[in-house]
């Protein structure tokens, strides 16, 4: 093949690959931003459950009304923990990161539209599969 083949060959891989990057990135900040909402919602929840539980403790009301309250922070705060929000917010914001390190690496060898020998070709096609 020749070195022209070789850069088209490349530029067409990496346009696909640019292309799915952009669309693996766009889903990761979707599934960040409903995890950040939940997690948010829950500690909120949790939070006013046991405020309103503490304030009503001094009044006199039906004793049903507490241990509901307090159960509904406490499934709150349980929820929360249990599918630990927070770290999976971190997770999704670090692989954030590396796609668009990756995404960025290939906007400048499409940009730069080198001439690629075979070698060359390979070994960006190496780095590519070997990162996904």
């Amino acid at each position: 093949m020749s070195s022209k083949e070789y850069k088209h060959k490349t530029k067409c891989f990496l346009e696909r690959k640019l292309t799915e990057y952009n669309i693996k990135i766009q889903k990761l900040k979707k599934q960040r931003k409903i995890i950040k909402i939940l997690f948010v919602a829950c500690i909120t929840l949790s939070i006013a459950c046991s405020a309103v539980c503490a304030t009503l403790c001094t009044f006199v009301v039906p004793p049903f009304i507490i241990p509901i309250l307090s159960t509904s922070g406490a499934v709150a705060a349980a929820f929360s923990v249990k599918f630990n929000l927070e770290g999976k917010k971190l997770e999704l914001s670090n692989m954030i990161e590396q796609l668009d390190k990756i995404k960025r690496k290939i906007d400048y060898v499409v940009s730069c539209n080198g001439n690629f020998n075979e070698s060359e070709h390979k070994q960006v096609l190496n780095e590519l599969t070997k990162q996904d």
